[in-house]
């Protein structure tokens, strides 16, 4: 499937992790791969909503991958994750119909 060439330190730890039989941390390393992510100092740097944001990576995710770097790391309120989750699809709704320069300038009028 992945050739020595792409295949990433999220990946071979992903890899481990299945291995060891930790499937739902493995899996949410997956999902970061196929978003574009090398390792950990990337994913720490990116903040939880740009991680929440990636496909299959919902707070249960993001929290497995957290706790490898931050074993203090306390997710955002289930408030807030619904109040982004709605946003997205509206995002993603919207831009179904106008072009991207259109939404930002309607957004950065606002």
């Amino acid at each position: 499937m992945e050739t020595t060439e792409t295949v990433n330190m999220l990946y071979e730890l992903a890899q481990t992790l299945a291995a060891g039989g930790d499937h739902p941390v493995a899996v949410a390393l997956r999902r970061l791969v196929w978003a574009g992510y090398s390792n950990l100092a990337e994913v720490e740097s990116a903040s939880d909503w740009t991680l929440l944001s990636i496909p299959g990576i919902g707070a249960r995710r993001l929290g497995a991958v957290r706790r490898l770097t931050r074993s203090d790391w306390q997710p955002p309120a289930p408030q807030a994750v619904k109040a982004v989750g709605r946003f997205l699809v509206a995002t993603r709704f919207a831009l179904r119909f106008w072009p991207r320069e259109a939404l930002a300038a309607l957004l950065e009028g606002a």
